[in-house]
């Protein structure tokens, strides 16, 4: 018999937590269910994986459980409603006006960093200029408040795991 080295993984969601839709997604070929800890009450969590765990007694099949941890979030702050973002205009981050959610790593960033906001939606280059931190746009467009900041391969101090994500180990 063949080893089978592909898993199929499955998100656990409103529209697939009912015990007949698990089932059919196991009998689909799903060997993994996945939740993603960012959404939902960790009461919800634990019933839909004891779920799982029943179903697959039950079908006598091994089904994984992946829990995604949401881990910290780093998020746009701004005093205006928007920022209009234009192509090589650097912004000025760190300032009353424009920082972010954790502004104690912005002394961990780097000269030359790649920044990406909103999900892709902008890149930019950080540019360090003495005490001041300045963002450099590879885009034109408006930046609204509360997006996602990520720094791609930046080493800064900051827990991987939140309180919330503790409360569900």
């Amino acid at each position: 018999m063949a080893v089978k080295l592909t898993k199929v993984v499955a998100t656990v969601g409103p529209s697939s937590e009912s015990e007949d839709m698990l089932r059919k997604l196991i009998d689909a070929g799903v060997n993994i269910f996945r939740f993603n800890f960012k959404h939902n009450e960790i009461e919800w969590h634990e019933e839909i994986i004891r779920r799982v765990n029943t179903l697959a007694k039950e079908l006598n099949t091994p089904i994984g459980v992946l829990l995604d941890l949401q881990g910290p979030e780093i998020r746009v702050k701004m005093s205006g409603e928007q920022l209009e973002i234009k192509q090589d205009v650097a912004i000025e981050l760190g300032t009353p006006s424009f920082t972010i959610s954790h502004p104690a790593i912005l002394e961990h960033m780097q000269d030359g960093q790649f920044v990406v906001v909103n999900d892709g939606q902008f890149t930019f280059t950080l540019r360090k200029k003495e005490k001041q931190i300045f963002l450099l746009p590879f885009q034109t467009g408006v930046l609204m408040p509360n997006k996602s900041m990520n720094f791609p391969g930046a080493d800064y101090p900051i827990d991987v795991l939140t309180a919330r994500d503790l409360t569900g180990i």
